[in-house]
């Protein structure tokens, strides 16, 4: 294990986003980390999916709307 910080993508739903410089401890063999700010990561990566869920509300309701 060393450790870094790096940018780590998420995927949610097809749609993807960087989430940077998260500091940790990264195997340069199998790609595990043990996160230093897991706490930061986890806030981004739920901002992330409200953000999606948000989008898809609306769109739904945009649908809903049309069909009447």
């Amino acid at each position: 294990m060393t450790f870094d910080t790096r940018d780590l993508d998420f995927e949610y739903r097809g749609r993807k986003t960087r989430i940077p410089a998260v500091p940790g401890w990264y195997c340069p063999q199998c790609g595990e980390a043990y996160l230093e700010d897991g706490g930061r990561y986890a806030k981004a990566m739920t901002a992330f999916v409200q953000e999606i869920r948000t989008d898809e509300a609306t769109e739904l309701k945009t649908i809903r709307k049309n069909r009447g």
